[in-house]
């Protein structure tokens, strides 16, 4: 790629957004506030996404040995099934809830 990590990331950053409006996502942010312990949550909720996800980075070792590496031929297996994924599941999901007769 062109322009290594800090393009890579801005560039993320600008296009995360363009997605979500053009993909319909509704936010419903009176929704946010029906709950008085709703602000709280907002705080919480992320330092908890950050332990859950950084302690077991801190928890393993730093230089993992050739013997801990996904081989390249399963890590090719992994990253293919996760790009057969995005198109297929909601394709999938489409279908499921037309035939048990649900709305969009």
């Amino acid at each position: 790629m062109c322009g290594g990590p800090s393009r890579k990331s801005s560039g993320m950053a600008f296009w995360f957004p363009i997605f979500f409006v053009t993909a319909g996502i509704h936010f419903d942010l009176d929704a946010l506030w029906t709950s008085p312990l709703a602000p709280l949550q907002i705080m919480i909720l992320p330092a908890l996404l950050v332990l859950v996800r950084g302690i077991p980075s801190f928890v393993h070792r730093r230089s993992p040995s050739p013997a801990d590496l996904v081989p390249p031929e399963r890590a090719t297996a992994v990253d293919s099934s996760g790009m057969v994924s995005v198109p297929a599941f909601p394709i999938l999901a489409g279908r499921l809830r037309m035939r048990l007769g649900l709305s969009a």
